[in-house]
């Protein structure tokens, strides 16, 4: 019986993770700020879900971490002002009723 509830349990898990990657995936499509990367498709093909950004050039966050040891003061000011930006303009999108 246990392992009938944890197949239950994990296929319920894995739908609501599914959705839930959905939902998110339709909110970002809808963000529009100079930060944030434009999403070009996304979905889900024979269980396997997908989306599509655009390719951008250049070192990630972790890699200049991992070069440089640290972030100078005003380097992290700049990226914890895009990140609030964002949050900003994700909130406000949360809380716009859909059309």
């Amino acid at each position: 019986m246990s392992d009938l509830f944890d197949t239950l349990a994990s296929a319920l898990s894995d739908r609501y993770a599914t959705d839930r990657f959905l939902q998110e995936i339709e909110l970002t499509a809808k963000l529009q700020h100079p930060q944030i990367l434009p999403l070009y498709e996304a979905g889900e093909v024979e269980g396997f879900l997908y989306y599509v950004m655009p390719y951008v050039a250049g070192e990630s966050l972790r890699e200049q971490l991992d070069r440089e040891g640290k972030l100078s003061l005003d380097e992290a000011v700049s990226i914890t002002n895009d990140i609030a930006a964002w949050v900003m303009v994700r909130r406000r999108l949360r809380r716009t009723p859909s059309i």
